[in-house]
């Protein structure tokens, strides 16, 4: 059977090594301990692996098979393991699951109603808990408020909500909106200016249009936009955000987020403690501002910057420049990129956290392999700049 099983990004699940494409077996009798675990409803796999730092595949699972009451969790004897997918794939099939499972051609009722509309100007509801909605015209709504709806509206300017806890929503138009608000939902926009947002607790949010915008404020929610000019935000605690596009913005404001742009003048900003951020395009910026983060810039001129306490900054590029400007900050880069330090003076009783800081001085440095050595850790102490673990 068909079923979706989240990672950690190392492929690994319980400290157990997986590869895409091999088959693995148990030899015990199965029980929910030793078993390969997944589950039939993509968005459950939320449940078990936060998107903020996961990856999802399709797998195979066959053999000896028990499932969960709970959710749609299987556990299986034996298991392959397919291609990866995004959380628009994800989006996409979450509402498959869910149309298979009622009637479309029911107007609704209570539990699996469904509801779907093809005029231009028209509007789908279902509330049920399983229900689902389709607005196929050009300035259609969808909505859907049960636990586990589907709502998609694929009309140019057409808007696709879902409340329910594990619900999906999906527009594709060009100028469509997508949303979805409960602790599992997941949303997905495809249009060229569209914006997707999941507030929910495990949410994640996809827009791939060029100018669309992605946000995911829950806990532990996920963002990304891969058009040319799109922005990624997630603002929980766990949220990571990350903007492919040309000239994309990923932003992430929760405690231990992580964002990533990777288009040519994308910039990822990480403001929570223990954030990262990376910047991988031509002319990039990656900034994080609080205590303890770590910034990276591996594309030509671009820029990393922490300011936060014991942060650090790296400069993947000879053409990028690192900036450690927090307490006890350091930087590291290649041969040819450029570090720059500050140096703090602390008044006060020893308590960082509280006390106030008097800019000693600063410097500029560049890595050339021998005074100030490629890939080696620097940080600025008295006025000179050493090396450090």
């Amino acid at each position: 059977m068909k079923t979706y099983k989240g990672f950690d990004e190392d492929m690994t699940c319980k400290g157990f090594q997986y590869e895409e494409g091999k088959s693995y077996e148990k030899k015990e009798k199965i029980v929910c301990e030793n078993g390969f675990h997944a589950c039939e409803y993509p968005l459950d796999c939320f449940r078990y692996y936060s998107p903020n730092k996961s990856v999802y595949h399709e797998v195979e699972q066959n053999g000896e098979i028990s499932k969960d009451s709970r959710d749609t969790k299987v556990v299986s004897t034996k298991i392959k393991i397919d291609p990866e997918i995004n959380i628009a794939g994800l989006v996409k099939v979450a509402i498959a699951y869910i149309e298979k499972r009622i009637n479309p051609e029911a107007k609704s009722d209570e539990d699996k109603g469904a509801v779907c509309v093809t005029g231009e100007h028209e509007t789908a509801s279902t509330t049920g808990t399983y229900g689902y909605t389709k607005a196929t015209g050009e300035c259609g709504i969808a909505s859907a408020t049960g636990s586990r709806g589907a709502a998609k509206a694929t009309g140019d300017k057409g808007v696709a909500s879902v409340t329910g806890e594990c619900g999906a929503a999906k527009a594709t138009g060009n100028y469509g909106i997508a949303s979805a608000t409960e602790a599992y939902g997941a949303t997905s926009m495809t249009g060229e200016k569209g914006v997707a947002s999941a507030t929910g607790t495990c949410g994640a949010a996809s827009a791939t249009g060029k100018k669309g915008v992605a946000s995911a404020t829950g806990y532990g929610g996920a963002t990304s936009a891969t058009g040319e000019c799109g922005v990624a935000n997630a603002t929980g605690m766990y949220g990571a955000a990350k903007a492919v596009g040309d000239y994309g913005v990923a932003s992430v404001t929760g405690a231990y987020g992580t964002t990533r742009a990777t288009g040519k003048k994308g910039t990822a900003s990480a403001t929570g403690v223990y954030g990262t951020a990376r910047a991988t395009g031509n002319g990039g910026m990656a900034n994080v501002t609080g205590n303890y983060g770590t910034a990276r810039a591996t594309g030509s001129c671009g820029t990393a910057s922490v300011t936060g306490y014991m942060s650090s900054a790296e400069a993947g590029n000879s053409e990028s420049i690192a900036v450690a400007w927090g307490y006890h900050g350091k930087a590291k880069g290649v041969v040819g990129s450029h570090l720059v330090f500050s140096d703090w003076e602390e008044k006060g009783d020893n308590n960082w956290t509280q006390n106030e800081w008097n800019l000693k001085g600063a410097k500029l440095v560049r890595v050339d392999g021998k005074t100030i050595k490629e890939n080696v850790w620097y940080t600025m102490l008295n006025g000179e700049v050493v090396e450090v673990e």
